[in-house]
């Protein structure tokens, strides 16, 4: 199918076309032409029908011109010219154009929303892909089921939705067909695949996800997911010969109900790895000096303490703040509890984002 101007090359074609068509009819006096006929109807009898129809579609008219021209041809009398005429061009959803949501940037309509919106998230369920599996050929296998399944916003066939593109758009969740792929522009991409009901309306999911998509300098700062980073790690055999013969931490409520006692340093650094994940960053920054000691851990404290590393794609401000702050508790015992990130990078990144650091998890000049 041809539209005029869909791209730069279609009027060159159809003038070649138009050219091969004109000398098709030049040659015709010498050549037998062979138009093939219409199941039970001779030319003559599908011309008549052809001209007593009304509100006849471009392919139609073609057809009765061309069989027009045929039947002057038959008759030895010169073929009259015609125009061809082409489909219309296909109108396209305009993904970039349609909706302008600021709905995530209304600061009064998020905060007053905020808990119904994350209940909603909370309520969505998202099967994470292997990310072993999304590398090379394999990629393009799940790439191919996803797309015959269909994305949505809310999961869809494969359980995907919105955690799925933000764990791409942020850099949390690597796809890559080719070495090098960036996963924000596969996220860019496949948020254009979802259907205009999802994209259409003014949400606040669908506009953050657009803005991560239109600013991969912000994605890449954006606090990553991390909570299944942690999800598995009592179910494996390694995790647990480590810790021993405890399989859980009992925590007694302090009277006020307001905090946790930690009795030992196990407990403490696992409760501390638990509010980092969940983002209580204040918790995590409270129970820092509770998270040390200067004798050598045990198996169980070393694992605990190493999860850490997991957590360093967490860029929040409030996340640089809790590892310096652990960073300083640790620094006397720094041979045995060595910290797993930059020191000189967290410190950068905290005075450049200090201004967004909350005032309960800020360094004090001592």
């Amino acid at each position: 199918r041809i539209s005029r101007g869909v791209d730069s090359g279609a009027g060159e074609f159809i003038e070649l076309l138009e050219y091969m068509i004109e000398m098709f009819f030049q040659d015709a006096a010498t050549v037998q032409l062979a138009i093939p006929q219409l199941h039970g109807f001779t030319h003559p009898e599908e011309l008549l029908l052809l001209e007593e129809c009304t509100n006849k579609p471009y392919h139609v008219l073609n057809r009765e011109h061309l069989l027009h021209a045929y039947k002057a041809l038959q008759m030895g009398e010169t073929a009259p010219q015609f125009d061809l005429l082409f489909p219309p061009q296909r109108l396209l959803y305009n993904y970039d154009g349609v909706v302008l949501d600021r709905s995530c940037l209304d600061t009064v309509a998020v905060v007053a929303h905020a808990r119904s919106w994350t209940s909603k998230m909370s309520g969505m369920s998202y099967a994470r892909p292997d990310p072993a599996a999304l590398t090379g050929a394999s990629a393009l296998e799940h790439l191919d089921k996803w797309l015959r399944h269909g994305l949505r916003l809310k999961g869809g066939a494969d359980n995907l939705g919105v955690m799925f593109f933000y764990e791409l758009l942020s850099g949390s969740l690597t796809l890559q067909a080719l070495p090098g792929d960036s996963p924000q522009r596969w996220g860019a991409a496949l948020l254009r695949m979802l259907p205009p009901k999802d994209t259409d309306k003014t949400t606040y999911s669908m506009a953050l996800l657009r803005i991560l998509a239109a600013n991969p300098d912000l994605a890449s700062r954006i606090p990553m997911c991390v909570g299944h980073l942690l999800a598995s790690l009592c179910a494996g055999a390694d995790w647990l010969a480590c810790s021993g013969e405890a399989r859980h931490f009992v925590y007694p409520v302090h009277l006020s109900e307001v905090f946790l006692f930690t009795p030992t340093l196990a407990s403490a650094l696992y409760l501390m790895l638990l509010y980092f994940q969940a983002r209580r960053y204040e918790d995590v920054f409270q129970l820092a000096a509770s998270c040390v000691c200067d004798m050598e851990l045990s198996a169980a404290e070393r694992q605990i303490w190493a999860q850490l590393e997991q957590l360093e794609e967490d860029l929040s401000p409030a996340a640089h703040a809790c590892r310096l702050r652990l960073s300083l508790a640790a620094l006397p015992a720094r041979d045995h509890m060595p910290v797993p990130w930059s020191l000189d990078a967290e410190l950068s990144a905290y005075t450049r984002k200090l201004t967004h650091v909350p005032a309960t998890c800020r360094l004090t000049p001592q």
